[in-house]
């Protein structure tokens, strides 16, 4: 469990493994620690998918970084920016700060959305910087922040996405 990127090593040698089943690999990470050089050549013979999960409630710096690793990784693998979006209250300071920021990060090409789930007393919803409701997923009712009202929620067989693999 964890962040892929705490081990590359150690991920791309699993990837490896699994990779016998020929099967497509996503790998989702938030680039805590950047993929050495060393180990590029090797995703790019393993045909990975990578996505960067990325946010306009990131950082400076993880923004910076996560786009850095995104246009990278573009030589070597699928890579897919994935964006946590959120629905910003525009009638709020910071919230406005961040749908500018948000609205950036779509610009960016090959990216897909996914809809951030707070808690209930998650300080975004508590200062009013987010806006959310009550979706259906799956079997039961979530608290989200839709920024994209078309944006897939549901199951990963049926996601039009996939993750950004097609």
């Amino acid at each position: 469990m964890g962040d892929p990127s705490e081990d590359w090593d150690h991920t791309i040698d699993v990837c490896n493994t699994i990779s016998q089943a020929r099967k497509h690999i996503v790998i989702i990470t938030k680039h805590w620690n950047l993929i050495p050089d060393k180990l590029l050549n090797k995703i790019k013979r393993l045909k990975l998918c990578i996505n960067t999960s990325i946010s306009a409630l990131d950082n400076d710096e993880q923004i910076h970084r996560r786009l850095h690793e995104f246009y990278r990784l573009k030589n070597y693998c699928n890579s897919v920016l994935r964006i946590v979006s959120c629905d910003f209250n525009k009638e709020n300071k910071e919230g406005i700060c961040r749908s500018i920021i948000q609205d950036e990060l779509f610009k960016h090409n090959k990216h897909i959305d996914t809809i951030f789930r707070p808690s209930n007393n998650n300080p975004l919803i508590l200062n009013e910087i987010i806006n959310t409701r009550k979706v259906k997923f799956l079997s039961s009712e979530v608290l989200a922040s839709v920024f994209n009202k078309e944006t897939y929620f549901g199951t990963c067989k049926e996601c039009p996405d996939m993750c950004g693999i097609l």
